[in-house]
């Protein structure tokens, strides 16, 4: 009997698939039925919450390219992040036609591969599918308006934004590969209609998230980092402590030492 099949006995479920590693390791897929596509969206059926309001562990164990994630407005931040050293960056470009969002994607893309870093879109959901972007970032807005199931079928990697509980039921039925929580400190980012969560929050977006990752946003700084990652983060996002510093590289360089014990 497997290890996998142990973990699975033990647990009262089905016996879970396993797929090999590139690195020949074997690992646990998913330990029951995911839950029946509902509707053109592709969203899932709510999952049930266990007594604690955790979310069943069902789906593939999720993980972040790197801990450090930076989020960049253009392409042109998107090169100088990567060419600092970071490997995990989300392009958020707003208020952007078809064509030019194209074009924005493409480039940040580009430098990416150069880089071997990993690109993570913003909102613009069909750039992101027609260019083959590996991650996609979705707000909860988003999600009245995308075609979930393209995304899906497309192979891209998902985050969703989460600001409670409602929010949190609603993103874990699309089965994110990561969530996001914030607000956690107070955000110059853009005006948000909810008051800061406080990092306390994460450790219980830890529990309910269940095996999927979960991503800290708003506020955080170099020196807040720590906190987040001792609550249960897997990943902080963070966008004007690095392109508000005076030495942006510099910052980056400064992100990538001090979260190097949260690397895998």
């Amino acid at each position: 009997m497997s290890f996998a099949a142990d973990v699975a006995r033990e647990a009262g479920l089905t016996t879970p698939l396993v797929n090999m590693t590139p690195f020949g390791f074997l690992k646990v897929v998913e330990f029951c039925d995911k839950p029946k596509a509902t509707g053109r969206s592709g969203g899932r059926a709510p999952p049930r919450l266990d007594r604690r309001g955790a979310a069943p562990s069902c789906g593939a164990m999720s993980t972040l390219p790197d801990p450090f994630y930076p989020i960049a407005p253009d392409a042109g931040w998107v090169a100088r992040l990567v060419g600092a050293g970071a490997r995990f960056v989300q392009l958020r470009a707003k208020d952007l036609d078809d064509a030019a969002a194209r074009a924005e994607v493409a480039a940040a893309l580009d430098a990416c591969r150069r880089a071997g870093a990993t690109l993570v879109v913003n909102d613009h959901w069909q750039a992101a599918i027609a260019l083959r972007a590996p991650w996609l970032h979705l707000g909860q807005g988003d999600l009245d308006h995308v075609d979930m199931a393209a995304i899906k079928a497309a192979g891209i990697k998902l985050g969703l934004s989460t600001h409670d509980l409602r929010e949190l039921e609603r993103a874990l039925a699309h089965d994110p590969d990561y969530v996001a929580l914030g607000p956690i400190w107070p955000t110059t980012l853009k005006r948000m209609p909810f008051a800061p969560q406080g990092v306390e929050k994460i450790a219980d977006w830890r529990r309910r998230v269940g095996a999927r990752a979960l991503v800290a946003i708003g506020g955080v700084t170099l020196e807040r980092a720590e906190a987040c990652f001792a609550q249960g983060a897997d990943g902080v996002a963070l966008v004007s402590d690095v392109t508000a510093a005076a030495d942006p590289e510099a910052r980056v360089r400064a992100w990538i030492a001090a979260t190097a014990r949260w690397r895998r």
